[in-house]
Formats: C-alpha cells, structure tokens, sequence
C-alpha cells in the first residue's frame, strides 16, 4: 500500500535518515495485518480505490514527495475513505474521521519503530548500536509501538462509524441501523500510551 511521507506528518517522528526499506516493510506489514483484518469483507474495495489518486512511485528519499502525482478521484465518497472527512452520526453530532491511509501510517509507524531497531546481518539479527548512542530495550520499544496502535485503534472507531453511515455495513462493528455503537460515547483515554488501565495494589 503506498503512503508518502505527508501522512506522517504528526505521527511519531520519522527521522531524516529514515531507513526506507524498513519503512517500506513497515506499511506492508500494517495494511496486511492491521487494517485489512478491520476492514477484510470490503478488500476488493480498497485495493480496487487505493491506488487512485496518486501515480508515480517512491523515491529514494523518505523525506520527499516519492515524485507522487496527484489524480482527480473518480468517486467522492472514495476521496473522503481514503483521506478523510468530516460526517453527521447517528445522534447528529458532526465527527471528523481521517481516512484510511493516516490510520495506516499510524499503524505502519507502529512495527517501524519495532522492525527500525534491529539489522539481519551474515551473523544474525543484531541490535543498532554506535559510540554515540544508547539503544533502547525491548520493553521500551515495545510500549512506544503499542501506544501507537493504541492510538490507530481510536482514530479507526471514527472512520469504521463512517464507513457504517455509508453502507459498509458488512464490517464487524456495525450495527443493524448502520451505526457502530461509539454513538453518544465518550472517547476511550490513551493518554498517548494505551487504552488500558489498571489498579496498582501494594
């Protein structure tokens, strides 16, 4: 699935030696076993509109455009999946959601951050490591990668009632009258760092 470098403009912080071919990995990864699992009984659909609106291919540089040339898209509603709209839901409340490719950037950056950390060298997976730094553990990582998910999880509830109110009603979280039960519910908290809580006890 192809993302530039805008849509992750406020997504973590890709670097300016962002490695691409892990990055490229990355999104790969995302769209086969984050969203399209959200999104499996409309597959045909995506994949059939993804790739309108944009030619050209990536570049070398992460930093640049990939020389992407924008084209008109031939549906509207298709524009507004893939990048993001504003909606009336089923209370009448006004919802923004943000499209789907923002919602795969934060899950590709998500396994980025996680694939970026370590290197398939003839000796074997090695961790990066250089005079002027400290990596960071496992756990770290791990907890930076799941907030996050976390928080592409929350964006997708907005977009998966979107999809809802306009006839996708054959995903999971959609309900008979084409809402899907985040109506009149307030956000969960991630706080940037998860969707769960707990009591510590002494």
């Amino acid at each position: 699935m192809r993302l530039t470098a805008n849509y992750f403009e406020g997504v973590g912080q890709v670097a300016k030696n962002c490695n691409f071919d892990k990055m490229r990995i990355a999104i790969d990864e995302a769209w086969q076993f984050d969203l399209l699992p959200l999104i499996c009984p409309y597959e045909n659909d995506f994949d059939t509109h993804w790739f309108e609106g944009l030619s050209g291919d990536f570049n070398s540089d992460f930093n640049q455009d990939f020389s992407i040339t924008p084209i008109t898209f031939s549906s509207p509603l298709w524009e507004d999946i893939l990048e993001g709209s504003s909606f009336t839901n089923c209370t009448g409340d006004i919802k923004k959601q943000v499209g789907a490719r923002k919602i795969l950037a934060y899950f590709a950056y998500s396994r980025y951050v996680v694939i970026n950390e370590f290197d398939d060298t003839p000796n074997g997976a090695v961790t990066k490591k250089n005079d002027f730094s400290i990596p960071k553990d496992e756990k770290t990582i791990r907890n930076y990668s799941d907030r996050y998910q976390n928080m592409a999880m929350v964006l997708f509830k907005d977009f998966e009632s979107f999809l809802c109110l306009n006839g996708f009603i054959r995903l999971s979280g959609c309900a008979s009258c084409g809402c899907n039960g985040t109506c009149g519910k307030p956000y969960p908290r991630t706080r940037g760092w998860g969707l769960n809580s707990e009591n510590i006890s002494r």
